[in-house]
Formats: C-alpha cells, sequence, structure tokens
C-alpha cells in the first residue's frame, strides 16, 4: 500500500515542473526542509496581504474627473511682500547682532 506522500509525488511527478520540485526535495536533507515551510508561509503571508489590500482598495472611488482642482491665485501685493522683505532684512540684522556678540550663558556645546 502506498503512502500519501508516494501517491502525490506519482500523480504529480508526470508534470516537468513538479517533477523538478520533488526531485531538489528528495535531494534536501531533512533537517534543511524546514527552511521550505518558512518560505512558503512567506509567500502566502504576502499572497493574503496582496489580496486584502485589493479587496479593500478596489472600493475607493476615484472619481477625478467630476472634482475640481482648480484654484484661484491672487495676485501679489506689494506692501505685503514690502512687509515681509522688511521682516526678513530685520531677523537678518538681528542674527548678524547675535553671531559678533557672545552670549552671557556658557554654550556647552562649544
Amino acid at each position: 500500500m502506498r503512502t500519501l506522500r508516494e501517491k502525490l509525488y506519482m500523480y504529480l511527478g508526470q508534470y516537468a515542473f513538479f517533477a523538478r520540485v520533488f526531485g531538489i526535495l528528495l535531494r534536501t536533507p531533512r533537517p534543511a526542509l524546514h527552511w521550505y515551510l518558512i518560505l512558503l508561509l512567506g509567500v502566502v503571508i504576502v499572497l493574503v496581504n496582496v489580496i486584502f489590500a485589493w479587496l479593500a482598495f478596489v472600493g475607493i472611488d476615484v472619481d477625478v474627473y467630476g472634482a475640481e482642482f482648480a484654484v484661484e491665485a491672487t495676485t501679489i501685493q506689494r506692501a505685503e511682500l514690502q512687509s515681509v522683505l522688511e521682516l526678513y532684512e530685520t531677523k537678518s540684522a538681528t542674527f548678524e547682532a547675535l553671531k559678533q556678540q557672545p552670549p552671557i550663558v556658557v554654550d556647552p556645546g562649544r
């Protein structure tokens, strides 16, 4: 009486791919077979994740044709621009002054 493994090898061994796989498995030492199980488990986990992601994201409605992407752009106001430039110049001058004057508290990082 044949075992289930022998029946499986005989039935699927008629196909070239499975014959090669079975040949590899038969030549592999028994202690190393657990790596094949770990690899198979990893492949199954990846496939389950891909299927779950596809099922989860296929239902998302992506109606880009009806969405309005145009944004009203306003012109730059000269007074606002001037105030920002003055603020930048003030900050730059303050920074330069602080670089020239050492602080009263000693910086432990220096």
